[in-house]
């Protein structure tokens, strides 16, 4: 969800980029974020980042799907206690029909053992190779996704919820709607996270922005330095295999350097 990532952002962002982030819209959160963007270290990162945090300082047990294997353990999650690293579980669905049966047996775990954060990488890649039946199966497992987070939230304490995050590779510019099934994904996902990576200076140090779209928001007056959450983009800085830095950096004065 929006408000893990936001969580993250502020939590891993330098003093000076710290902001007081209009909260209004948390209530009418759907509790299910899109992560869009090309397949990235900065894009793998936050959610790696959205891991650590959930299972390190919010103690809840987080399920993190992806079509392929994790090679080694990423650097976030490196610095988790043994206790909070168990809490993370990983999962290696390599098609789609795997992915819907994972999702489909979640019920049969252990009921101390739900996971409370899904996350998922890769959602494009399960729907390559579908041919004409793409657009139904994109809609089956964003369907599935919602319905089992809804499950896992009912299991949960009185208040709590099961929220998920899904990683999608942004489409090309050239591809029509009818060709793309990010709008079929958009419907069941109305919140995006965008990050995107642009060049930086110097060599060897990937920069990538981070901005969001989608949030419900309120005419609620927030204190006069808070911005709205969509008013704001975030600068990551990746070097040396690690997050090097976060930075809050204002929209409007990125699109005036621009």
């Amino acid at each position: 969800m929006a408000e893990v990532l936001l969580h993250v952002l502020g939590s891993y962002s330098d003093a000076e980029s710290r902001t007081d982030v209009d909260r209004a819209w948390g209530a009418g959160d759907p509790g299910a974020c899109l992560l869009l963007g090309e397949e990235s270290r900065g894009r793998s990162s936050l959610l790696f980042l959205a891991a650590a945090e959930a299972a390190g300082h919010g103690g809840r047990r987080v399920l993190f799907l992806a079509p392929r294997p994790v090679q080694a353990l990423p650097a976030p999650l490196l610095l988790l206690e043994p206790g909070s690293l168990r809490r993370v579980e990983f999962a290696y669905p390599r098609t789609a029909d795997g992915l819907l049966r994972a999702l489909a047996t979640l019920h049969r775990s252990p009921r101390g053992g739900l996971p409370s954060l899904l996350l998922l990488d890769g959602l494009d890649r399960y729907l390559r190779g579908c041919g004409p039946e793409t657009a139904q199966r994109a809609a089956r497992i964003a369907a599935l996704l919602r319905d089992s987070a809804g499950w896992l939230s009912q299991q949960q304490q009185p208040g709590a919820r099961c929220h998920i995050i899904a990683a999608l590779k942004a489409p090309m510019p050239e591809e029509s709607a009818s060709d793309s099934f990010l709008p079929i994904i958009e419907r069941y996902f109305p919140v995006k996270c965008m990050v995107r990576e642009e060049l930086c200076e110097p060599e060897g140090v990937q920069r990538y922005l981070i901005s969001f779209s989608g949030l419900a928001t309120h005419d609620t007056e927030g204190p006069p330095e808070s911005q709205k959450v969509e008013d704001c983009t975030w600068e990551l800085l990746y070097e040396a295999d690690k997050v090097t830095g976060i930075h809050l950096v204002a929209r409007q004065a990125k699109q005036l350097g621009d």
